[in-house]
């Protein structure tokens, strides 16, 4: 007996032990989380933005007043060169403090990272020249460069992260993260550039890599999650409840967020002060894309009705904002006998967020 139990308790103690390994192993590689408290999203403050001294703040603001430049939707060549040279020429004046001469060349690398969107720029190789979207090596290494030289300016700690952060959003942003995983598929995830070969692409890569050991920075927010919520309809009866999904998200801000799809979820409502049960599974809801929000894989099992349960179709079509849905619904019972008192229109609302992370930042 004394021998059993010592076994149990070996067993108990080697399970923990592997749990615990386990979720160490899951943190060090981010796949579960809370998105919303995720401090390896945050940019965090910089001085070259706000907080400047009062003669950086006058030559910024000088600096701005004067663009070659204002109010220009598309830029031509011409523009394209007289912002950067205005930038060259600003930057050489002797009575500039450090942050202002930091803010100029800040300001001159986001417009090189604008520029890969303008299609009558010559600034893209011609290996890309088809598609707009996708930067070229010239004016990555343009942008690198720049950050390279801020980065030895007489800074503060806090600002040069910050602008290691701001570098590799940069590379999110004008596409070159997606030409890394072209060349090396698995590049995130052994961080191995020798496999790149492309040798100008790997030194960019180099950078970014180095850049991500000095802060920890994602500079991506979708993700899959598990979401949760409350749900509710109007109609012949009235129903509350509780929701629970896989869905894909684009960015973990609830009011900046232009995507959302249920992979699969499931819904339960009962009715207030009545025996009415709903459970509801749905699969490909677009519960936000823009401002709209479509389910149209929408079924169900309603108890209440008659003496068992009843499948039911409800497709909805809605209005998103944040983590907000209004919408109509139009419920469709299967069963004959239960179609008069269930069938017909729907008011519903949600509120809802995937709160919960599982996998990597995409």
């Amino acid at each position: 007996m004394k021998i059993k139990q010592f076994h149990i308790k070996q067993n108990i103690i080697l399970l923990f032990f592997a749990f615990s390994i386990f979720n160490i192993a899951l943190a060090q590689k981010r796949l579960i989380g809370v998105p919303l408290f995720d401090k390896h999203l945050n940019l965090g403050k910089c001085k070259l933005c706000n907080d400047r001294d009062s003669k950086s703040n006058e030559q910024i603001k000088s600096f701005t007043k004067n663009y070659p430049f204002q109010n220009v939707d598309v830029f031509s060549k011409k523009q394209i060169d007289s912002f950067l040279n205005y930038c060259d020429h600003e930057f050489q004046d002797s009575d500039y403090t450090v942050l202002t001469k930091a803010y100029i060349l800040f300001a001159k690398a986001d417009f090189m990272g604008s520029m890969v969107h303008f299609s009558d720029s010559d600034f893209l190789s011609k290996e890309y020249l088809e598609d707009k979207e996708l930067p070229s090596a010239n004016i990555a290494f343009k942008i690198t460069n720049l950050y390279d030289t801020l980065l030895k300016m007489d800074l503060d700690n806090e600002t040069k992260i910050f602008l290691r952060k701001t570098r590799m959003l940069t590379f999110q942003e004008i596409g070159l993260l997606s030409i890394f995983e072209s060349i090396s598929p698995m590049i995130f995830e052994n961080k191995n550039t020798e496999e790149m070969y492309d040798l100008t692409y790997k030194q960019l890569a180099d950078k970014y890599f180095q850049d991500e050991s000095f802060t920890d920075y994602i500079p991506f927010q979708g993700y899959l999650g598990l979401n949760l919520g409350l749900s509710g309809n109007m109609g012949k009866y009235n129903l509350m409840g509780a929701e629970v999904s896989y869905e894909w998200v684009a960015n973990r801000n609830p009011f900046n967020n232009e995507g959302r799809i249920d992979i699969i979820g499931l819904v339960y409502h009962k009715e207030s002060g009545g025996n009415r049960n709903e459970f509801l599974f749905n699969f490909l809801n677009f519960r936000k894309i823009d401002f709209a929000s479509v389910n149209l894989f929408q079924f169900g099992l309603q108890s209440g009705l008659t003496n068992e349960w009843n499948w039911c179709y409800r497709p909805q079509l809605g209005y998103a904002f944040g983590p907000f849905q209004i919408g109509y619904a139009y419920n469709f019972t299967f069963n004959a006998e239960a179609r008069k008192n269930a069938n017909g229109h729907l008011f519903t609302f949600n509120f809802s967020y995937p709160l919960i992370r599982i996998g990597k930042y995409q």
